[in-house]
């Protein structure tokens, strides 16, 4: 079984622009996780906050808030991802790992904001068996494209 699935119908969105003539590179910290508690609960918790960091940990990039933080299977969390106003012309593509341990990783895309292009969003639906506790781990992940320069093709010139 899935540990999350896309609500309502959202399709996976990848902002992938380019394909052979560029590449993906982490922009942010491996460590920014959220732990996402499944709960035997009915009720659904808090919404959780954390900082984004630079891939050193060094400087402070944005925030993510997923809400609610946890609850019971079904419940639909909203993930919103705000990069700062400094770094959002470097992101052009966000990411979330989602890590259910037995059950496996997915990777879904976020959406980016047509008005605010540092604000990325995602509903995510707990998925499990009813009853089920467990901690899930959602893995932030920015990138930045890199542009991949084409080879020079000597012998034509010649």
């Amino acid at each position: 079984m899935r540990l999350f699935g896309l609500a309502l119908g959202l399709a996976t969105l990848c902002a992938c622009a380019g394909g052979s003539d560029s590449d993906w590179f982490l922009f942010n910290s491996e460590t920014d996780v959220i732990d996402v508690e499944v709960t035997d609960s009915s009720e659904a918790g808090e919404a959780v906050t954390i900082d984004l960091h630079s891939t050193t940990g060094a400087v402070l990039i944005g925030s993510a808030v997923l809400d609610p933080g946890s609850g019971p299977v079904g419940t639909e969390h909203s993930l919103i991802v705000d990069v700062g106003d400094a770094w959002q012309e470097d992101v052009g593509r966000v990411a979330v790992s989602a890590d259910s341990g037995d059950r496996g990783v997915e990777l879904f895309e976020l959406r980016q904001d047509s008005a605010d292009h540092g604000v990325w969003v995602l509903t995510l639906t707990s998925s499990g068996v009813e009853g089920e506790a467990r901690t899930d781990q959602l893995t932030v992940r920015l990138f930045q494209e890199q542009l991949v320069p084409e080879p020079i093709d000597t012998a034509a010139s010649q």
